[in-house]
């Protein structure tokens, strides 16, 4: 096995037990929710990538190219929901917009899985497979942008409308999703969208940057909560 698939999994799993354990502290508390969720979309798409780094099936290969996508759409639902809920909810979210959250988001996981819209299938290069775009997968990259932007105008409004401890939780937040919304836009779907090889390298780096993400983010949590 593959000595980064290895990190991977070890650094999915430190981000599990992060999980359950901010969600354990309030399970009814809506931004712990939110949150957990995200952690599930980011272990599947580090694990899936780490497994892929040491696969030589390609049916499997394809299976687990297909996971990351998935994993990519709920993170994408979930960072939404986080921010509508962190550190505060600026209304009570209506019916429409849980209709608008959960159609888009459970299509893609779902599409993504079970038919060629998004993934069409994987191609062998020299050293490694790539996935071949589907006739939805722009949709997908719009889907993925739109989210996320709407994520970060729903956080610069209360940023705007803060003081004292949320105005700095909400502009760490800020500062910390961009990093990883950028690396994880270029290198897992704008250079894949362009015909570039996905390199082992842009595999781990969008996992990576995800997942010091959450790190930071989950040490927010532990200390509004403490």
């Amino acid at each position: 096995m593959d000595i980064r698939g290895i990190i991977l999994y070890i650094i999915a799993l430190l981000i599990l037990i992060l999980g359950f354990y901010i969600l354990d502290r309030d399970k009814k508390n809506p931004i712990n929710k939110s949150f957990f969720v995200i952690v599930i979309g980011v272990i599947i798409w580090i694990c899936s990538n780490a497994t892929i780094s040491f696969l030589e099936d390609k049916s499997l290969i394809e299976l687990f190219y297909r996971l990351t996508y998935v994993g990519g759409a709920l993170l994408t639902g979930g960072f939404l929901f986080f921010a509508w809920v962190f550190p505060y909810k600026l209304s009570f979210i209506k019916f429409f917009r849980w209709i608008i959250l959960l159609v888009p988001t459970l299509f893609f996981m779902a599409f993504s899985l079970v038919t060629d819209l998004v993934v069409s299938g994987v191609v062998r290069y020299k050293h490694n497979y790539d996935t071949t775009s589907g006739s939805l997968y722009g949709l997908y990259v719009a889907f993925f942008v739109v989210f996320f932007s709407w994520a970060f105008i729903e956080l610069i409004r209360k940023y705007r409308r803060s003081d004292g401890m949320h105005l700095w939780q909400i502009k760490f937040v800020l500062i910390s999703v961009l990093i990883p919304f950028v690396v994880g836009l270029i290198t897992d779907l704008i250079l894949p969208w362009l015909g570039y090889e996905k390199e082992v390298w842009m595999l781990n780096i969008g996992s990576m940057s995800s997942a010091v993400w959450l790190v930071l983010n989950g040490y927010i949590l532990f200390k509004k909560q403490v």
